[in-house]
Parts: C-alpha cells; structure tokens; sequence
C-alpha cells in the first residue's frame, strides 16, 4: 500500500507542478510533506521506535489528499485553458506589488512596531499572572491582540530588510522572534518563519530550487533548536541548573521529544481515523469552526470560550511517548466523521485555491496567500484553520492588503476576448 500511495501522491504533486510551473501550490506543500514523513516513518522511523502508520490509516490519507487535490481543479481548468500566456507579465506584476510595498515602507513598519510593543506588554502581563515557566498559550487581552499585528507584518519587515540591507529590520525582527520563544509557542515560531519564506519565493516565479532545500534543512534545523530552546535551556535556565549532565539531558530528551513529535501526527491517525466524532457531533462541528464561534462569543460578551482540545493520546513510540496531535484530515474526522471531513476539506481547499488563483495571476494578494500556504503546509501537525488566533492573523494581513497596499484587491477579471486573440 505504501508504493501505491507513494506513486499516486507523486502524480498528483507532478500534475500541480505542470500547471503552475512552482512547486509552492497548495497540494504541492501539503502533499510534498506527506510524500516524504509516511514512507520516512514506515521505513525509518520503525527502526527508531516509531510505532507504523497502518494501510487503513495510509488509504484514508490518499483519500482526503486526493479531495483537497480536486478542490482545485476547477481553478486549474481555468488557469491552463484562459491564462496560459499571462505568464509573461508576471515579473511586472511582482515589480508593481514589491514598489507598493517600499511605497508603504515607513507606514508597515511604524505598524509593526506597534505590533511588537503590544506584544512585548502582552509577555509582561503574562509573566506578572503565570510566571516565566508558564508562559504558554496565555496570552490574554487587548495588547495580545494588537500584538497579532506584529505576526501579520513580520513578512513585509523581511522583505524590507532584504531590499534595504536597514538593521533596524533586522534587529526588530530579532526582537519580535525573542519574545515568540519566550511564549514557547512552537507553532507560532514555525508559521511566522514559514510566512516570510513562502512570501519571497512567491514574489520570484523562476525559483532557485537548491534554496529551497536549504531553507528547509535550516527550518528543520531551526525547529530542533526550537525545542532544545524550549525544553531544556529555558527551564535549566529558570531553575538554576546550569550542571552540564543534567543539561545534555535534557537535550537528549528534547531531540528524542522532538522526532516522536515529528512524526506523532501521522501516527495517531491511526486511533483518530477510527473514532469518528468522538466527542459527539456538536462539540465537533464547534471545534471545526473555532474560529466563528470564538468570534461570536466575544462579540455576545461571554468570555467563557470553547477550546479545541483533543482528550485522545495515543501511544506513537514503542518508550510510550504518546501526543494529542493527528493533523488535519484525522483530526476532521475524529471531529465531524468521515463524510463532513471531506466536505469540511473540500471547501477549504477551494477557499486556499481561490487565494492562490488571485495571486497567481493579478498579485493582489501575496502576504494573505502566503499565510494560507504555510498553514497548509504545517496542517500535517494539527488543523490551524480551527485557531482563532490563526484566523485574526490572516484578517489582519488582509485588511494590511486592501486598505494599505491595494484597495482593489479582488480584481477579479478573465479578458477571455484577449486570451482568444492570442
């Protein structure tokens, strides 16, 4: 099963890549990912003390990769028959949209700026309650929110920083990713990194492939220093211990959490597959549409929100490492059985594909896009499109988008009497 599911995900990344001549597409990075952890973990992993990803659990991945895939068809359709020679405009586009951006350049940062401040008072104020050693997931308030800003411009700062050489960018940035760690929000450190890379290989259509593998082994690299940051230095460091024994072993410890982390969503799969709305179909369709319901709570003044956490830990290693993560075609259906999750992966990859389709061929939309790609990509961990604080971030790039960069941001518009002419 693992040689069917591999050759058939390789055909479909393969038929994406011919269309849009890029490997960053929607199913290219969600695929790419799947195409290399499953038979990573099969073949690899096992070796390690990785329990196996089962075929039942390998079939039902190919399915929901396979109705992600198709949600764009239609996008593809109109892409290769009405927008095949659009191409040679493209490098216009991306000049047009980059000397909007520097046209803006005082105004984003002072922005970001403002951004990192809320966020900095937000840290403080999370300390004062919880103390350093529980910082995680605790933010809290107006400057939490405001805070987000930061997140959203992080991209543009990047940008800024790679046209202008300024090390008032750099040093911002620097300052915005200290206080990301001290939250020990992994998530929140690995999307931020993603959204900033994916941004500037989307802004030059003719990619360097061979820095794409390097941005990879550094985000990897980057992500095992994450965790040795978070598990071992900082609480070492917040205790007093500074014995060196005890020190390597907590890296140990963080390096072997971090591998079983790795490859943990894939494998819980196995018991979330096949225990279908779990929870009861309520409480499913709530944690599904976090984000809205987050939304109206707050709006209706009730603080007393419904939290998407996942009871299920099932055992992903033979030490008895066990992880309540199963990435987002599990966790649907764990949430909303196996029928909503394909209708539930089925609209969102239409409403990622549509995003991707603006971008593609009128630039309006590039930051909001790359969001949208990096959150894919990192929806083998767990579904992040059921974050309120995710969804926050992406309003915020669009509003940064529309109102900022470009108020006709959906222009929207086939010239089908100029593509037949040609």
């Amino acid at each position: 099963m693992l040689l069917i599911f591999m050759i058939v995900l390789y055909g479909l990344v393969y038929i994406e890549y011919r269309i849009y001549k890029t490997f960053i597409t929607p199913f290219c990075v969600i695929g790419g990912v799947y195409l290399a952890f499953v038979p990573i973990n099969n073949l690899i992993g096992i070796r390690f003390g990785n329990h196996l990803i089962s075929n039942r659990t390998i079939i039902l991945f190919l399915i929901y990769l396979t109705i992600l895939f198709f949600s764009g068809f239609l996008f593809r359709t109109i892409q290769r028959i009405f927008h095949r020679k659009e191409q040679e405009r493209i490098k216009d586009l991306n000049e047009i949209y980059s000397e909007k951006i520097l046209g803006k350049e005082n105004l984003i940062f002072i922005i970001f700026i403002f951004g990192v401040l809320s966020y900095a008072v937000s840290l403080f104020q999370v300390i004062s309650v919880y103390g350093i050693n529980d910082t995680k997931a605790h933010s809290f308030g107006i400057f939490a929110h405001i805070g987000f800003l930061a997140k959203a411009m992080i991209p543009f700062i990047f940008f800024f920083y790679t046209k202008t050489k300024k090390k008032k960018y750099l040093v911002s940035i620097i300052i915005f990713f200290c206080i990301l760690i001290i939250f020990q929000g992994k998530y929140n450190i690995l999307i931020t990194l993603l959204s900033f890379i994916m941004f500037s290989l989307m802004l030059k259509i003719k990619i360097n492939y061979l820095k794409i593998i390097y941005l990879i082994i550094g985000l990897f690299f980057l992500a095992i220093f994450a965790f040795i940051l978070i598990y071992a230095v900082i609480p070492n460091m917040i205790i007093g211990n500074y014995n060196f024994s005890a020190m390597e072993s907590s890296i140990q410890f963080s390096i072997r959490h971090f591998f079983h982390y790795l490859f943990s969503p894939f494998i819980t799969a196995n018991t979330f597959f096949f225990n279908p709305t779990i929870g009861g179909m309520q409480q499913g369709i709530k944690a599904i549409l976090n984000p809205f319901d987050t939304l109206y709570q707050q709006l209706s003044g009730n603080k007393d929100f419904f939290a998407p956490i996942i009871a299920l830990w099932p055992e992903v290693a033979v030490d008895g490492a066990t992880a309540n993560i199963g990435g987002i075609f599990s966790e649907a259906v764990l949430n909303i059985g196996y029928l909503l999750a394909g209708i539930y992966i089925y609209l969102l990859g239409i409403f990622i594909y549509f995003s991707y389709f603006i971008f593609y061929n009128y630039r309006k939309n590039v930051a909001s896009t790359a969001y949208l790609l990096s959150l894919i990509s990192f929806s083998f961990f767990s579904n992040f499109f059921s974050l309120f604080s995710i969804f926050e971030v992406y309003i915020y790039i669009l509003m940064i988008e529309f109102f900022v960069l470009d108020r006709d941001l959906i222009q929207f518009k086939f010239k089908f009497k100029k593509y037949r002419s040609h």
